[in-house]
């Protein structure tokens, strides 16, 4: 399965990147609770043109869209 243009741009973006317009959020948020306020979220999400599932991360040591399937 190809990406669509959007997923292809959003698998660029930055950590203040929002997810494009077709980009649909799976299940709840997972949130990992770190000592002393680094926790961190993330949340799946799947694109409703191509089928691309995403994965956002706000940890710093992650990237911040990780394109699972595209």
């Amino acid at each position: 399965m190809n990406s669509c243009g959007m997923c292809k741009e959003q698998a660029k973006k930055t950590h203040r990147g929002n997810a494009h317009e077709y980009l649909a959020a799976m299940d709840e948020p997972r949130v990992f609770r770190g000592q002393q306020g680094r926790g961190y979220r993330e949340q799946d999400y799947r694109c409703e043109v191509c089928r691309a599932k995403f994965t956002w991360s706000s940890n710093r040591n992650d990237l911040a869209w990780t394109l699972w399937e595209g």
